[in-house]
């Protein structure tokens, strides 16, 4: 039951690198529903429907779907012309028009394999929406060892993205080689990833994760400008970025009714931008059927090595190839903290229905570029999760 419990807990946080430990091939039904909302105009309604099924003893299948209606998406927020068109910035990864006509329609599909000593997953993804569209792939193989104890897992991802801006205007990125602006519109991307997961006993276990990925084409956001003084320009950035993240999760059984999971991520890439993130959850078991869930998370971040000060960006106190005005990009500190929910209600046959709500509040420290382009100090936002899963 401690174990059971373990690999429950170890399933609960939104991402979920080592769910080899337990198998895949179950029958369910899972529909979710996000909500976020923010003080600089973003404000996203997203449903997911997701089904699995067992195709056979060895085999299953796993289909997903996600729907994002967004407002203020394309950041009308922003509404300052140039160029006689409204420069608009898709913030949130969706973007195009004002009101809900913003629409991102993601499916996601992959096949499982276990075998009795190693689970391969492999699957394709596309999200489509009025100017970005994104096509991918990727697998993943967990190889067990001793009695199932020990995890190593090794996976890849390709995906080819394509911008279609709503504004007429160049696409441009600096190629390091040739040292030049070249025009470009499509991004690719490659991951590979090692990664292990270690049953200490029948109550812990660690795990971590070594990423490479790189980046190739047009990096930033085509939306995104600084309008000074006496100029206004369109964000310029490197066709070429490589990505060094590494992480660690250690989940703690202590009792029947209290458990932990904690979550360390060191980040560098070759633009000069390293990150930590630490990341603790806490579960409390109020009832058999019902637990009770606290959250925390912190991320810090250095600025990008070509990025500016906005008072250089104001006065044109600049000489370089490279233009930065995304917030996401300079020194940044970011807060989370949340309530959860689970709730498998005994009424249900084999307790086979699992019920969860997530209410979460999520803030950045006080920032020259989002007061530059919002007009507030910091963003602020809540976020909401309410999720349903049937398991047949």
């Amino acid at each position: 039951m401690q174990v059971k419990k373990l690999l429950f807990l170890a399933l609960t946080p939104i991402i979920v690198p080592y769910k080899a430990i337990a198998s895949a091939l179950k029958d369910s039904v899972d529909v979710s529903y996000d909500f976020y909302s923010d003080n600089v105009g973003v404000t996203v309604y997203s449903p997911v429907m997701g089904i699995k099924k067992a195709l056979s003893d060895k085999w299953g299948l796993v289909a997903k779907l996600r729907l994002d209606a967004i407002s203020a998406a394309s950041i009308k927020n922003a509404s300052v012309k140039f160029n006689n068109d409204v420069i608009t910035d898709a913030v949130t990864g969706a973007s195009g028009r004002a009101g809900f006509n913003d629409f991102r329609v993601a499916p996601d599909i992959s096949f499982i394999y276990e075998g009795s000593t190693f689970t391969t997953t492999m699957g394709t993804y596309a999200s489509n929406e009025i100017d970005y569209n994104v096509i991918a792939a990727y697998f993943n193989v967990d190889t067990k060892l001793n009695d199932a104890n020990t995890i190593l897992s090794f996976g890849g991802s390709y995906s080819y993205e394509m911008w279609s801006p709503r504004i007429k205007r160049k696409m441009l990125a600096f190629d390091n080689a040739e040292k030049k602006d070249v025009e470009v519109s499509d991004k690719q991307i490659y991951t590979v990833s090692v990664g292990f997961t270690q049953l200490l006993n029948p109550d812990a276990y660690i795990s971590g994760m070594f990423e490479y990925t790189e980046q190739n084409g047009f990096l930033s956001n085509p939306y995104r400008y600084y309008q000074g003084t006496s100029y206004a320009r369109f964000d310029l950035y490197p066709n070429k970025r490589r990505s060094y993240p590494f992480s660690l999760r250690y989940v703690q059984q202590y009792s029947d009714k209290f458990s932990t999971n904690l979550f360390y991520r060191f980040y560098t890439d070759s633009w000069a931008l390293t990150s930590n993130t630490i990341d603790g959850s806490f579960y409390y078991d109020i009832l058999d059927s019902l637990t009770l869930g606290l959250k925390g998370r912190f991320y810090g971040q250095s600025a990008v090595g070509f990025i500016k000060t906005v008072d250089d960006y104001e006065s044109g106190n600049f000489d370089d190839n490279f233009f930065v005005s995304d917030y996401k990009y300079s020194a940044l500190a970011t807060f989370d903290a949340g309530i959860s929910m689970m709730w498998r209600p005994e009424f249900f046959e084999d307790e086979n229905v699992l019920i969860k709500l997530n209410a979460n509040y999520y803030m950045t420290d006080k920032n020259k570029y989002i007061y530059e382009w919002y007009g507030e100090k910091s963003i602020k936002a809540s976020y909401f999760t309410t999720a349903f899963s049937y398991e047949f």
